[in-house]
């Protein structure tokens, strides 16, 4: 019978880690989680907010029942002369429930 040959040594290659280390962690297991500072516990702060833009046209009311040139004027806080102007109209006309109105800005 013949003698088992004699081991032969490991060799090591450049870059390869030998089995018998420990595993470095995957990224799947868990822990704590990195930020996108790259240090615990510290988030990026939020770019500024952009300001609300104003829709586009002008503002309109639609006429309702009991409205006046006075008071549609007075709750948008322009004057009633250049409410009923911007319309095309004067404080003489009549407003009717459903009629727009535009309001001038």
């Amino acid at each position: 019978m013949a003698a088992d040959p004699a081991p032969v040594p490991a060799r090591r290659v450049a870059g390869r880690v030998p089995a018998t280390s420990t595993p470095a962690p995957s990224p799947l297991q868990s822990g704590p989680a990195a930020s996108p500072t790259g240090q615990p516990g510290v988030s990026p702060t939020p770019g500024p907010t952009p300001a609300p833009t104003a829709a586009p046209g002008p503002l309109r009311y639609t006429v309702e029942t009991g409205d006046t040139w006075i008071g549609i004027a007075e709750t948008f806080g322009v004057n009633a002369e250049n409410l009923a102007a911007a319309n095309g109209l004067t404080l003489n006309d009549f407003l009717h429930p459903g009629d727009v109105l535009v309001i001038p800005q």
